[in-house]
């Protein structure tokens, strides 16, 4: 029974190395794109800042 359980951690950790070279591997290819960046506060219509609300 113990060498059962052995061997499935081993079959366990080799499949889980494996899937990390494999990510790492492709995580090489990403290029993350820069987020957009909102526009300068424009008040939209019906709306007022609580500024200006008073």
């Amino acid at each position: 029974m113990e060498n059962t359980v052995a061997q499935t951690a081993k079959l366990i950790e080799d499949k889980a190395a494996a899937a990390l070279k494999d990510l790492e591997q492709a995580w090489a290819y990403f290029t993350p794109a820069a987020l957009p960046q909102p526009r300068e506060e424009q008040p939209v219509a019906a709306y007022a800042p609580y500024y200006e609300a008073a």
